[in-house]
């Protein structure tokens, strides 16, 4: 049978209100991005701010045990959804070999805030470890006997070992990487490092167009896959009223998307 949750579910949480809030902030991201990087610290910012939420929404009521695995899924997968953008990047310099004549960040006029780099650092952090937490511990809690499901492009039981290995590893791996590039800013703020950094290349105009095009594409891929992952979540799992916009909490979002 399908994991119990009370008859009324959390639409507080993640309501049809809220998904389309993460909807629209995704699909703003990606066009703005592409057409105006002078436009995207607001919804940068809309998209830390909704994360933030969730993610406190998701400390408070998953220990607690108020929420099915389902629904802990589906809150984290919204609240992650940022840092999930740049997988695909990390990947591409990986294989480029962190070449910066091939780094996206070095192809953008976009420059956050100290205070909004702080910030957004910090949460990504603490979705790591939460994401570390959740696939470790909640999800293999031998407690928990009820059936889950989860996306990976088609319905996947969440208590599967090897979909459980698969989010575990990502999500470790993000947080070694979070720790390590702390370290690594923390010894260039001391000044340890004695030899030069090698000046990066200008990206000329054909190059930086190239460059934005592959983004502007993984972008497209990785918000078109979230939409279907949180839809076919709430489908699969027949999590009641998640399509109810009921609550003020699903309809205060949507005050502070751009255009309303």
């Amino acid at each position: 049978m399908l994991c119990g949750v009370s008859d009324n579910g959390h639409p507080e949480m993640y309501g049809l209100g809220l998904r389309l809030a993460f909807y629209l902030q995704w699909l703003g991201l990606t066009v703005i991005e592409y057409m105006d990087e002078s436009a995207l610290a607001p919804v940068r910012l809309i998209g830390l701010a909704l994360s933030t939420s969730a993610f406190l929404g998701l400390l408070l009521q998953a220990p607690a045990g108020n929420l099915s695995p389902a629904e802990a899924y589906l809150v984290f997968l919204l609240a992650a959804s940022t840092y999930i953008y740049v997988i695909p990047i990390y990947m591409w310099k990986t294989v480029t070999r962190f070449d910066s004549h091939w780094d996206p960040f070095q192809c953008t006029a976009e420059q956050p805030s100290p205070i909004f780099k702080v910030l957004d650092f910090i949460l990504m952090l603490a979705l790591s470890c939460v994401g570390v937490w959740y696939w470790c511990a909640y999800v293999t809690d031998g407690r928990l006997t009820c059936a889950a499901y989860g996306f990976f492009f088609s319905p996947v039981l969440i208590k599967n070992k090897a979909f459980i290995a698969f989010n575990a590893l990502i999500w470790l791996t993000v947080l070694l990487a979070s720790v390590a590039t702390l370290l690594l800013r923390a010894r260039q703020e001391l000044d340890i490092f004695t030899e030069r950094k090698k000046r990066s290349r200008r990206a000329k105009s054909r190059h930086k167009v190239t460059i934005q095009a592959a983004k502007l594409l993984s972008n497209i891929i990785v918000t078109s896959v979230l939409i279907a992952a949180s839809e076919l979540t709430v489908s699969w799992n027949k999590l009641p009223r998640a399509n109810s916009m009921s609550t003020v909490a699903q309809i205060a979002p949507h005050s502070s998307l751009p255009g309303s």
